[in-house]
């Protein structure tokens, strides 16, 4: 999804100036988890939640704004199982994905991280 390091960039870019908006951190907070990633190389979803700067569930609903995807709720999830098709535990644990609808189009998943590759 996000190709290039200029992709990402601009991505958390992005993202950051939702979370700003939507006031669930400062411009110092957003400025010092930037100057965090850069040292630790990590990703900024990971850093913001890491350390407490964000809650996971409003970073779950700025990445949906910003990724232009449904947020998952408890409703969504089925009672039964969904695909038809053998599909081990393993392979969905380690994916770290869920089979929540399937229809002539495809296959619904929930994902923990939409960004993994």
């Amino acid at each position: 999804m996000l190709d290039t390091t200029e992709d990402r960039t601009e991505f958390e870019a992005a993202l950051g100036r939702r979370l700003v908006a939507d006031g669930h951190v400062d411009a110092a907070t957003l400025d010092r988890a930037g100057r965090l990633c850069v040292e630790s190389g990590e990703r900024l979803e990971r850093v913001l939640t890491q350390l407490g700067m964000v809650t996971e569930r409003d970073l779950a609903v700025a990445l949906a704004g910003e990724l232009g995807i449904k947020l998952a709720q408890a409703r969504d999830f089925p009672d039964h199982k969904v695909v038809d098709a053998e599909v081990s535990a393993r392979f969905l644990r380690d994916s770290r994905v869920v089979p929540i609808a399937e229809d002539d189009d495809g296959i619904a998943l929930a994902m923990v991280d939409p960004l993994d590759d």
